[in-house]
């Protein structure tokens, strides 16, 4: 809703369940209104296959792809004495291996921006959350080396969003954050303003 908001008229979302609740339905057929031309799209970012063909299709139907929006995240806590192999790798393959295949796929392309959803908790720690942890620390480090090469890129170590999102389903675990970081919860829309400004003074243009 921000991007449209903002001028964005072509979009492309993708999820692990695609546009399955009503809300999602009534948000698409709003934008449908709005003149906003969507591919909604199901699948998992983690495998190489499926980006690879995702992005044929997008070349195919959409415009020139402007700039990439990575967000997935999962959330599988427990201490690292607890860690299995399963349980580390449903943590790291949306955010490490969805990195790096959107990485791969637009290489080549003039992108406006490449930005990577992180986590204050990168900094500050949270207790159960150390493959959490592990996965935007491996985004923070692919967005430096992007950089180095003169690509785009920009890795946000996001705090408690307080309306929407995981945090917001989850008041004890905003209450922890908020303890531990000293950042009250902001709202989504006040927190993609600042990323729009942090876009801009990276040298990149929203």
């Amino acid at each position: 809703k921000w991007l449209v908001d903002h001028g964005a008229r072509n979009l492309v979302l993708l999820g692990r369940k695609g546009p399955a609740s009503d809300e999602a339905r009534a948000v698409l057929a709003d934008f449908a209104k709005r003149g906003v031309k969507v591919m909604a799209e199901s699948g998992d970012v983690g495998d190489r296959r499926f980006v690879e063909k995702l992005f044929e299709k997008i070349h195919a139907r959409m415009p020139p792809i402007a700039g990439v929006m990575h967000a997935a995240m999962v959330l599988e806590d427990a201490l690292i004495t607890n860690l299995d192999a399963d349980q580390l790798d449903r943590v790291l393959r949306p955010k490490v291996k969805g990195a790096v295949n959107l990485d791969i796929a637009t290489h080549g392309l003039s992108l406006d921006y490449f930005v990577l959803f992180s986590s204050v908790t990168t900094l500050i720690g949270n207790p159960g959350q150390g493959s959490y942890v592990a996965a935007n620390g491996f985004m923070e480090g692919l967005a430096r080396r992007r950089r180095q090469d003169g690509l785009p890129a920009l890795a946000i170590g996001w705090g408690p969003i307080s309306n929407v999102g995981v945090v917001a389903q989850n008041k004890k675990l905003q209450r922890s954050l908020q303890v531990r970081s000293g950042v009250r919860g902001l709202l989504a829309r006040e927190a993609l303003d600042l990323m729009a400004e942090a876009i801009e003074q990276s040298g990149e243009t929203a």
